[in-house]
């Protein structure tokens, strides 16, 4: 869980989040608060879906 929702993490938000700044569309210093909250959603997001995927293998 850990490993795929940090490697997903940095394939999308972090080039999201960085792009955006870089356009002028977000300032710099609120990627310090974005980028770890959208990490942990992530991460809760995996660990949501590998528990429902464990619940329904054998179905």
């Amino acid at each position: 869980v850990l490993i795929s929702g940090t490697l997903v993490w940095s394939a999308v938000f972090v080039i999201f989040w960085i792009a955006t700044a870089n356009m002028g569309l977000s300032e710099w210093k609120i990627l310090w608060i974005t980028l770890p909250l959208s990490w942990l959603e992530i991460i809760i997001g995996a660990w949501i879906a590998s528990k429902l995927y464990k619940k329904h293998e054998n179905d």
